[in-house]
């Protein structure tokens, strides 16, 4: 479309939905289950936390980093 006012299309800019191409993205905290390998994406899990596949608790999960 053209602002014929200020004759410049007013779709002229960056796209404000787009990231820059530079920008790094950001790291992803997951946890795998020691015993079984089950990887569960979130940042930190939560007290009480048992694996959904082999039941292991909590304390058997190792922070990876995606």
């Amino acid at each position: 479309m053209i602002d014929t006012a200020a004759g410049s299309s007013l779709s002229d800019g960056p796209d404000p939905t787009s990231s820059p191409a530079d920008a790094p993205a950001p790291a992803k905290t997951a946890w795998r289950c020691e015993l079984c390998g089950f990887v569960e994406e979130m940042d930190a899990l939560p007290i009480g936390y048992g694996c959904p596949v082999c039941g292991a608790p909590r304390a058997q999960f190792k922070r990876i980093e995606r």
